[in-house]
């Protein structure tokens, strides 16, 4: 996010009476560095042992603009990234799988009955939930996962370098894990669940990131159809080589658990 430039109005000569213009500018009376005419200031230069104030100007400056161009890109609310920032890395992510031939994963989620919430605890109740979900895929999820708030309750986390089974198992696990998010109004206990649905991209395949969306959306419907509070995937059909206990944590459904340190 750029920030556009203001120039500067030439500041009028002192009269002597005090009532100048203060640029706040330190500009030397000795010539600049390099070729040139006249004098100017040295943005890199060091006068009387400290830096030059219009060179810490643009230091200053460029930190806010690479601040303001973060902030851009993240929802406010849960402190994870935005539908903005989601339709950028997705795409980078797929070209990346259609180069490398390392997979990635797609899931989705959405908050079961959050409208419910929302009317019997109000609006603020239900924000809260919203952070609280957040700080948790934050602290859970690895560093080069993406999640995102894709809007209202649905929030999706891209996976890079992740195959369709791992993807699964790490769903089963943040159901969990969000259904013992501890939440209370007024010294009573809130519950919360989530559906998920989550898809695969290979390599080989010519699909957009709408249509790769489109379909792991399916999967979540499919989810919110059967119950809620559920995974719903493509069918698994290369198990081999996977230990019981992974096979088991892929196919686990609406068992309590917990999610693993």
């Amino acid at each position: 996010m750029s920030r556009p430039v203001e120039k500067f109005a030439e500041p009028e000569p002192d009269s002597g009476s005090g009532s100048g213009v203060d640029s706040g500018l330190d500009l030397d009376s000795s010539p600049g560095p390099g070729p040139g005419p006249g004098p100017g200031p040295d943005l890199t230069c060091l006068q009387a042992g400290r830096p030059c104030r219009l060179g810490e100007a643009v230091k200053q400056l460029r930190k806010e603009v690479n601040t303001l161009a973060e902030l851009v890109n993240i929802d406010e609310l849960t402190g994870l990234y935005n539908f903005r920032h989601f339709s950028k890395v997705i795409e980078v992510e797929m070209e990346r799988s259609r180069r490398s031939g390392k997979p990635v994963s797609l899931l989705i989620l959405d908050l079961d009955n959050f409208k419910r919430l929302n009317d019997k605890y109000g609006h603020d109740f239900g924000n809260q939930a919203l952070a609280a979900l957040g700080s948790f895929l934050q602290q859970v999820l690895r560093k080069p996962d993406v999640p995102c708030r894709f809007g209202g309750e649905e929030f999706t986390v891209i996976l890079p370098d992740t195959t369709l089974e791992e993807a699964v198992g790490l769903a089963q696990r943040l159901r969990a894990g969000i259904a013992a998010i501890g939440l209370n109004k007024e010294g009573q206990p809130v519950s919360m669940s989530a559906s998920f649905g989550v898809a695969d991209f290979h390599a080989d395949s010519q699909e957009t990131w709408q249509q790769f969306v489109q379909r792991t959306d399916g999967y979540l419907l499919e989810a919110k159809s059967q119950g809620k509070n559920c995974v719903r995937h493509p069918d698994l059909t290369e198990e081999q080589g996977l230990s019981s206990d992974e096979r088991e944590a892929l196919h686990f459904d609406d068992e309590e658990g917990s999610l693993p340190a």
